[in-house]
């Protein structure tokens, strides 16, 4: 018999952990159709497996706000707490690692004309669960 080794959704993970530690500033995965003055977008860009139950996951963190100064003191804050991720476990995803590829650069957003600072990460998780194959 084989198993079938499953991960969890990192993006959402990512977003739930943000969005609880933020408070006042909306998390999503994609830009809102109403863009608040302020808010953060986060998505993989990339994955790959590490080894039997382990996946390395490339985050991206967009944040965005009214201000330069604002999105990146933002877009700080967001920095600040991914690298508290690792022995963490966010809806049922145990994270092991956090490795900071980009730290925040200013991006502004061409459709909007909003101020934007984006940053990558890489984040390594356990599994979510193991199914036995027939």
């Amino acid at each position: 018999m084989n198993e079938l080794i499953l991960f969890g959704d990192v993006e959402d993970a990512a977003r739930i952990f943000l969005e609880e530690e933020l408070v006042s500033v909306p998390v999503s995965v994609t830009i809102p159709p109403t863009r608040p003055d302020a808010f953060v977008v986060v998505f993989g860009v990339g994955r790959s497996r590490r080894d039997l139950v382990t996946e390395s996951v490339m985050l991206r963190a967009d944040c965005y706000s009214t201000s330069e100064s604002a999105a990146h003191d933002l877009s700080q804050r967001v920095r600040a707490l991914l690298r508290t991720l690792p022995s963490q476990t966010i809806s049922t995803l145990i994270v092991y690692r956090h490795q900071e590829l980009s730290g925040p650069v200013m991006a502004p957003d061409e459709v909007s004309n909003q101020a934007m600072y984006t940053q990558t990460a890489v984040i390594d998780v356990r599994c979510k669960s193991t199914e036995r194959m027939a």
